[in-house]
């Protein structure tokens, strides 16, 4: 059982990184879209 939790432990952090990094990129991506349409609002 503890053998079995650690495997998927190991497993989690690798899915858990992508994400993360997913989530990541669509937040940068996201940041630069509202500076787009504030700076076009703005003008």
């Amino acid at each position: 059982m503890i053998s079995q939790d650690h495997k998927s432990g190991l497993r989690n952090p690798w899915l858990l990184g992508m994400l993360v990094l997913i989530a990541l990129v669509l937040a940068v991506n996201a940041t630069f879209i509202w500076f787009d349409t504030q700076s076009v609002f703005s003008d």
